[in-house]
């Protein structure tokens, strides 16, 4: 877990150094948060390492060290002046768009669909109304 949390972290630093944050990266900066480890589970793994390769923990510990370290003094900054609220509407938009485009063709044919189903709703009406003129006739026939 810490060395995948390290992982993570260069993962980070690396998309938001020196670049314009898009969705992607602001995707990948929230999994990371969600998919960060409890810190219990981090102290857990830090004590099993601590018994087990006592210099596999200092590496890990001072290279999560640097990546916290560069993090705080690159990224923080930078994410403090992105407005993740347009980036997430710049992204939607083009959805919408799409969206739009679509209904505007569509319509059309929703019409067309609407009138004929109409028309078919009123045929069984149509016909049974035509039977019962047809079977009152025949009846009147047979009377005169």
């Amino acid at each position: 877990m810490i060395n995948e949390l390290i992982q993570n972290l260069i993962t980070i630093n690396n998309s938001i150094e020196g670049q314009e944050m898009s969705f992607e990266n602001a995707l990948s900066i929230v999994k990371f948060y969600d998919e960060m480890p409890e810190p219990n589970s981090l102290i857990d793994e830090a004590e099993e390492m601590a018994a087990s390769d006592i210099d596999a923990l200092e590496k890990s510990v001072m290279k999560l060290k640097e990546e916290s370290e560069r993090f705080l003094s690159v990224g923080m900054p930078m994410l403090n002046e992105v407005d993740f609220k347009a980036i997430a509407q710049n992204y939607s938009r083009t959805f919408y768009n799409r969206y739009q485009k679509a209904e505007k063709e569509l319509t059309a044919y929703w019409r067309d669909y609407c009138r004929l189903n109409n028309r078919l709703d009123y045929l069984a009406y149509i016909i049974h109304r035509g039977s019962s003129m047809n079977m009152a006739m025949a009846g009147h026939r047979g009377n005169a």
